[in-house]
């Protein structure tokens, strides 16, 4: 029973276990006092926070509400300092009118001019107006009433009972200016107790007293909604904000947009927990509520337990509160937790140390009894045990006898070199690591398409995370079907690249990439690291780069030879001076019958035709063009169709076909006749020359409102142009060719008969001349067509009758104008004013249904396309629900569509095409005021 059993193995045993009990029961005291003490504190850090949000979430109410109450404070004293303001600038102005006219205008015409000026004039959203009337009490303007009917004012009353003309006109007179506070009617409103404040300043030269006011509830409702915009963006904490809503239940203000404006009084969470109707009870608690209830965190979509609190402001019957969330706390008690684990995993590790400690020492002990030998031998036995796991070494002042010391160090020796090998490598591995997440480029270490290893810059690349790719072939699912053949090809040939290949990206999109390959040996098999470089940006900027570099080159190219062109141009007129002069000279002193005649009027002629090539390189170089005068293009065209040069054109191909398609109401440009002319001349002549004696060449025109920017051969900006078209059937033109048709000298044609080869040359001069942009769209054996654009101006062309407009004129009737486009709106309000209607306008289509609700129109103009929001049709339709048979127009800066048609069948009349002129909108409006209602 006792044969195998040592003395020294006894004595091992009892004592470890003697200390393993020992250790054991001290471990366990511990763990239980180190618990208790953790249960302690999560419990006061539980109550310490809720306590400490309920005061953050409280002040950050009562600030909310103190912010709202200062601002509610203000109205009158903002109210005061603005109208105060804008009766300065309307006094500064009629003063301005007075002073710069009084010389050359009677009173009376100088009254006129003040009111024309202060009626155009409005503010705060067109709801701010002024009036005037004169100090003797004759009412003298009213913006919303542009006719005053010069009546005694004296003794107009409120509703108080006060005479509200008469006390302000006694205001001017005694002080000279002041503030006067009064009930009073809204324009297109019945009722007459609306609390208005006004400020008047006399005003010397015609003996007027100006004005202008502002309703108090109008004023309340822009603080309201600016109080709501700060609202709005308040943020504390991951997810905290503020909302706001009204007694009844709709939300005003909220973080999630699609509350706002819906009423949210039965909104019930998770645990039927009512919670408006809760936050309600802050209506009849001055001090405020504190509710619980469960709630979907903005930040994650996780519903969790919020704690919220609420507070009334009675004098706008609002609800104001705010919240945080209680999981937060649980996640501070969890990584407490998680702090106290640790320290439990640390102290066990301390006390299994102390434990093996005690064990050495037990050994020693033991040791110390053994003989010598057998103590070396033992050494060595547990240093070769521990030697696969650790790099322990031997206390060589241990071992008794010197062999076993040489066995020791020799040992201790392959420890070291041991350990050097090891921390070599692990410096080697983060090195690498190191240096392939710091590399913009992709690297990925992978088995036949499955992921050993990759860095960050792979997986930003594709758009996937490293979870998402740890169970999936990355050849099947980032390359591109196409590119794995010709991937697979690579592989076969061993070919490691660099060569292109398509990828996919998570989202579905593909992008091209650069792949170099490796092979490496990894555990005893052959893998491939791939280094992967993502060549969009690249691709992008050459393509940039290229377009740029064609661009510089043309205008280079051009540039250069305008000023070769020019500098001999200027060369041959001096030359050409003789030949065009001197015949003429010569001729007068020959006699009629003189053999000399007929060969010096050859001379002649073929100067003046060398003049003319000189006249058409000083275009090329850019000199003389003078815009200066107001053309029509329509003109133009149809002088040159009657001009000899046309006719001696259709001599040469009698079997061309001509057609025009020109704008009636086409709009005026500023340019020079002769070479605007010319150009026509070659465009037409370019695009007889290509359809070879049989074909079509088109000639059209019309107006157009650039909107967004156009790219084609030249890249045309946003504005009002007249565009002119010359479109033939003929052959086209090679890509090859597009690049030098405006070249001089450059021609394709027959030369003796198709001209010189500058014509092309000199409409692109004329064109840059007139500060305008030219387009080619050509296509071989498909026809060509130039489109020319020229700036518009709002200046007539000069004629001898000036045209009548009141056939057109207006009687006070009142235009909704409805356009995305405040310059558009600008333009359409001055003219229509200046035809005498009353004009309001909006700038989109839901403010115009908006404005129908409450106001009415006799006509309204509405744009076809605003963006965003419903177009004309759409909002034409909601106007038709509200008001049966509005009388509209539609006004667009593009051709007509279906929706314009579908929106004429519903009942909108005339279609006006932008831009506007005054006789063009003129008309259409005044054409759909007579038409009669089906």
């Amino acid at each position: 029973m006792f044969k195998n059993k040592s003395i020294a193995g006894t004595y091992f045993i009892s004592t470890a276990i003697i200390l393993f009990m020992l250790f054991a029961t001290l471990g366990y005291f511990w763990i239980y006092q180190e618990q208790k003490k953790f249960l302690t504190e999560s419990n006061k850090l539980r109550s310490d926070f809720i306590e400490s949000q309920r005061r953050r979430i409280k002040t950050e109410v009562e600030n909310t509400i103190e912010y709202i109450a200062y601002k509610k404070s203000k109205t009158n004293k903002r109210v005061r300092q603005q109208i105060k303001s804008r009766v300065n600038e309307a006094h500064a102005i009629a003063t301005h009118i007075c002073n710069l006219y009084q010389d050359n205008h009677s009173t009376q015409e100088l009254a006129h001019m003040v009111k024309e000026a202060l009626c155009a004039l409005r503010y705060n959203n067109g709801r701010g107006y002024y009036f005037a009337t004169s100090l003797t009490g004759t009412e003298e303007l009213l913006t919303h009433r542009p006719q005053p009917e010069n009546k005694a004012a004296n003794k107009i009353q409120d509703i108080r009972g006060q005479y509200v003309i008469k006390e302000m006109i006694q205001i001017a007179k005694e002080k000279g200016e002041g503030f006067y506070e009064y009930f009073w009617t809204k324009p297109e409103k019945t009722r007459r107790d609306f609390p208005k404040i006004s400020f008047v300043k006399r005003f010397e030269p015609l003996n007027w007293c100006i004005g202008t006011g502002e309703y108090l509830d109008d004023m309340e409702k822009d603080i309201k909604k600016e109080v709501l915009e700060r609202i709005s963006n308040v943020r504390f904490g991951k997810d905290g904000y503020i909302f706001v809503f009204k007694y009844d239940g709709t939300y005003v203000s909220h973080i999630d947009p699609q509350f706002i404006g819906k009423n949210m009084i039965n909104v019930t969470d998770l645990n039927g927990v009512k919670i408006n109707r809760r936050f309600l009870e802050a209506a009849t608690v001055p001090e405020g509520i504190y509710i619980n209830y469960v709630w979907e965190k903005p930040s994650s979509g996780i519903k969790a337990p919020k704690l919220a609190f609420a507070k009334s402001f009675e004098a706008w019957e609002w609800i104001i509160g705010t919240g945080v969330y209680m999981d937060d706390v649980e996640k501070t008690i969890n990584k407490k937790l998680e702090a106290y684990l640790a320290g439990v995993r640390n102290q066990i590790t301390f006390i299994l140390c102390l434990f093996a400690l005690s064990i050495l020492i037990t050994i020693l002990i033991l040791r110390y009894f053994l003989r010598n030998i057998k103590t070396g031998i033992k050494v060595f036995a547990e240093f070769f045990k521990k030697s696969a796991v650790s790099n322990e070494k031997i206390n060589p002042l241990v071992i008794p006898f010197s062999e076993f010391r040489t066995l020791a160090d020799l040992s201790n020796k392959m420890v070291d070199d041991r350990k050097r090998k090891d921390k070599a490598l692990r410096e080697s591995e983060e090195r690498f690591r190191n240096l392939s997440h710091a590399t913009f480029e992709g690297i990925v270490l992978h088995d036949k398409g499955w992921i050993i290893e990759a860095n960050e810059q792979f997986y930003k690349m594709y758009g996937y995370t490293r979870q998402e790719l740890a169970d999936k072939n990355i050849l099947r699912t980032l390359v591109d079907p196409d590119s794995m053949v010709m991937m697979k090809n690579k592989v076969d040939a061993r070919d490691f690249g660099p060569y292109e290949v398509t990828c996919l990206k998570k989202n579905g999109s593909t992008f091209p990439v650069e792949i170099r390959v490796r092979l490496m040996g990894y555990q005893g098999r052959e893998v491939r690291m791939a280094a992967i470089r993502d060549l969009s940006e690249q691709q992008k900027v050459q393509e940039q780069k290229k377009e740029l570099e064609a661009r510089l080159r043309r205008a280079e190219k051009m540039e250069a030879i305008g000023t070769l062109a020019g500098g001999v141009a200027h060369d041959l007129n001096n030359v050409l001076t003789g030949l065009v002069s001197y015949p003429d000279l010569l001729l007068m002193d020959l006699p009629e019958d003189s053999d000399l005649r007929d060969p010096i009027l050859t001379i002649q002629n073929s100067g003046k035709k060398a003049a003319a090539i000189v006249q058409d390189l000083l275009t090329l170089a850019r000199r003389g063009v003078a815009v200066s005068k107001v053309i029509n293009l329509n003109d133009l065209i149809t002088d040159y169709l009657k001009s000899p040069e046309h006719g001696k054109l259709k001599s040469f191909h009698p079997r061309a076909e001509f057609e025009t398609n020109l704008q009636t109401d086409l709009l005026n440009i500023m340019g020079s006749p002769v070479h605007l002319s010319k150009t026509i001349m070659n465009l037409i002549s370019n695009a007889v020359e290509s359809i070879n004696d049989h074909g079509v060449v088109s000639i059209s025109t019309k107006n157009r409102y650039i909107d967004t920017c156009i790219k084609g051969y030249d890249e045309v900006r946003e504005g009002d142009y007249v565009i002119l078209s010359v479109t033939d059937s003929g052959s086209g033109i090679s890509e090859g060719d597009l690049e030098k048709i405006f070249e001089p000298f450059y021609t394709k044609k027959t030369m003796g008969r198709s001209g010189t080869g500058l014509g092309m040359a000199v409409v692109w001069g004329t064109v840059k001349d007139h500060d305008g942009y030219i387009n080619v769209e050509s296509q071989e054996g498909q026809g060509t067509k130039f489109t020319l654009f020229f700036p518009v101006t709002r200046k007539a062309v000069e004629k001898d009758e000036v045209l009548s407009i009141d056939d057109y004129m207006g009687n006070g009737e009142k235009i909704l104008v409805v356009d995305d486009v405040s310059q558009q709106i600008e333009i359409a309000s001055a003219l229509l004013q200046k035809l005498g209607y009353v004009v309001d306008a909006v700038s989109s289509g839901e403010d115009a249904v908006e404005y129908m609700k409450d106001n009415s129109a006799d006509i309204i103009i509405l744009d076809m396309i605003m963006d965003p929001g419903i177009d004309g049709l759409d909002t034409y339709k909601r106007i038709l629900e509200l008001n049966p048979g509005q009388r509209a127009i539609i006004a667009s800066g593009f051709s007509e569509t279906e929706r314009i048609k579908e929106a004429q069948r519903l009942g909108a009349g005339e279609y006006v095409k932008k831009p506007y002129t005054l006789e063009k909108i003129g008309i259409a409006v005044k054409t759909e005021l007579k038409r009669e209602r089906i």
